[in-house]
């Protein structure tokens, strides 16, 4: 009996230890907490994979209170892993939230599975298992870009390494051949652009102009080089410049402008840029009279051409020249100004006396030279010369006034202007005038002549006493007005004419003059204002007057008509028409 009860003891403490191992023992997939105690783990993603580390992240989405002493991933190359196996330990967390592990010391190209843990006072609980497969090692992955820049003998050609494949990358570049699918073994040439992963450009010279190459980048590790995609161009061929001729402008009688536009360089550089020109045509730098040089590349340029002959045809081209050569542009014409004689007109001939003259002339055109010497020639006879009487009133072209003295009364002269450059001595029209057989202050007429217009034939005679009876006489009809009278000399006639026939009082100053019979002569007129200015200017050669004012012909207003006083000061102005202190002095015309 009392060994059975033994045997029962000893059969229930082993129940209880075997229940207490079974509980503490590490289960893969224990019992996730439920209800108010839930404990909740999200997926697991992988943030990064490569051959020999990862990174995986997971969300713990819930703790519900419980106390978490540990938490992070474990990884296998079997599945369903546990913290036996390879893990982390990230310590404890008190709140939601999300962590990542560095999973290293992987083997390349090999599957792993992982799982998120969370270990708290019930145990340890695993989130839902991640597959991953590590990269593969091996040769490096090259990418060929594009050639650009391409010239004649360079081309600039990118590329990259874009993966190292787990090996460092010692070596990458660019080669080329002008056969297919070059390699660092077979092709003629190829780039080093450094060690490690990235972009580059290669620049690539000394090529043959014309001609087709074949390239492709590559990549090199400790595994071998790899290439990209064989890819090709063809440099660029060299031609002669493109070249254009401009206009000539600014022509003169020994030089012109002009220029040119070099458009295309023909694929080289152009060294030597400028206009050539000959007297046959077709100018080239072998045949030409002179060249200029104006610089270098491509563009407009400008150009002068100098030490021409005036009047003579050239032929001009803008030239260009390479590596390749020379080459022309179009052949432009043009004559240089030609030199000649001087243009000029002879004035005509005014102020005649019986001595003197008044001439002159127009140079309208220096005939692309200088007038060194202009002037007037007069003669008796029919088309003078410098070798007769002149003048020389200076130089260049534009009007100039002339003096003729020395003349001889009542004589027929010719007169020419003429001009000097050095080509020749032109002349221009012939003018013929006679001096005058009067002169101021000639008893003529029945009076004193005191005007002459230019002719040297027409003037103006003064009566040599007053016409006025006792001191003076009125104007006239003051409060009416005449209307159209003139101030200017020759109108004097006309506004005696107008005032008696506007004015029928008696003894008006008009009236006096126009009724006067005087030394034969009936064709008396009261002066105009102009005219009587003349007359106080040779009062000294006319005589006869006093001291006081005198009445004009003409009219200022209904009330006032114009006088002057004839003394020293000669001060016109106007006077009450019906005053009669103004005195009248007659004058006519020849």
């Amino acid at each position: 009996m009392r060994n059975n009860n033994f045997n029962q003891f000893f059969l229930m403490a082993a129940i209880h230890l075997v229940a207490i191992l079974v509980f503490y023992s590490c289960k893969k997939d224990p019992e996730t907490p439920t209800g108010g105690n839930k404990i909740l783990i999200g997926a697991t993603v992988s943030d990064t994979v490569s051959y020999i580390f990862a990174k995986v992240s997971s969300q713990l989405n819930g703790t519900s209170g419980n106390q978490i002493s540990q938490h992070g991933h474990c990884w296998s190359t079997e599945s369903s892993p546990d913290i036996e196996d390879s893990h982390n330990s990230l310590g404890g967390i008190s709140s939601p939230g999300n962590f990542t592990s560095d999973l290293s010391g992987l083997s390349d190209n090999t599957k792993y599975f992982v799982r998120s843990y969370v270990t708290f006072q019930g145990g340890t609980i695993y989130g839902i298992q991640k597959e991953i497969i590590t990269l593969k090692r091996g040769k490096p992955i090259a990418n060929t870009g594009v050639a650009s820049d391409i010239t004649i003998s360079s081309v600039k050609i990118s590329g990259s390494a874009s993966f190292d494949s787990g090996y460092a990358i010692t070596q990458k570049g660019i080669c080329w051949d002008t056969a297919t699918n070059p390699s660092l073994l077979k092709s003629i040439g190829h780039s080093e652009e450094g060690s490690g992963k990235g972009s580059f450009i290669s620049s690539v010279a000394n090529l043959i102009e014309n001609k087709q190459y074949y390239y492709c980048a590559f990549a090199t590790n400790e595994k071998g080089t790899s290439y990209g995609a064989t890819k090709k161009f063809s440099t660029v061929e060299m031609t002669k410049p493109t070249v254009l001729t401009s206009d000539l402008v600014d022509i003169t009688k020994n030089s012109a402008s002009g220029g040119g536009h070099v458009t295309d360089e023909g694929n080289g550089t152009v060294i030597a840029r400028g206009i050539c020109w000959n007297l046959t045509g077709n100018p080239t730098l072998t045949n030409c009279i002179d060249k200029t040089f104006n610089g270098t590349g491509i563009g407009e340029f400008s150009s002068q051409i100098t030490g021409l002959t005036p009047g003579t045809i050239y032929y001009v081209a803008a030239y260009a020249t390479n590596e390749r050569g020379t080459s022309y542009g179009d052949i432009k014409q043009f004559m240089t100004v030609k030199i000649e004689k001087p243009t000029v007109l002879t004035s005509n001939v005014t102020n005649i006396t019986l001595i003197s003259a008044t001439g002159g002339g127009d140079v309208t055109s220096d005939g692309n030279e200088t007038v060194t010497e202009r002037g007037i020639c007069w003669d008796i006879s029919s088309n003078p010369t410098i070798a007769s009487s002149h003048t020389t009133d200076g130089s260049g072209t534009g009007v100039f006034l002339s003096y003729l003295t020395n003349l001889t009364p009542n004589t027929l002269y010719y007169v020419r202007a003429y001009a000097t450059n050095i080509v020749g001595i032109s002349y221009g029209n012939e003018i013929s005038f006679t001096t005058s057989n009067f002169s101021i202050g000639q008893n003529y007429g029945g009076g004193i002549i005191f005007y002459i217009d230019g002719t040297g034939s027409h003037g103006l005679i003064a009566a040599q006493i007053d016409q006025n009876t006792g001191t003076g006489a009125q104007w006239g009809c003051i409060g009416t007005l005449i209307s159209g009278t003139s101030t200017a000399i020759g109108t004097g006639q006309a506004n005696t004419t107008r005032i008696v026939n506007g004015c029928s009082t008696a003894g008006i100053a008009a009236r006096i003059c126009n009724d006067l019979v005087l030394n034969g002569y009936n064709d008396w007129f009261l002066p105009s204002k102009d005219e009587l200015n003349q007359m106080y200017l040779q009062r000294t050669l006319i005589g006869g007057f006093a001291p006081d004012t005198y009445w004009s012909s003409t009219e200022y207003n209904a009330d006032y008509a114009w006088a002057q006083y004839i003394g020293l000061s000669g001060s016109q102005g106007i006077s009450n028409k019906d005053s009669g202190e103004s005195r009248v002095r007659a004058v006519r015309a020849f």
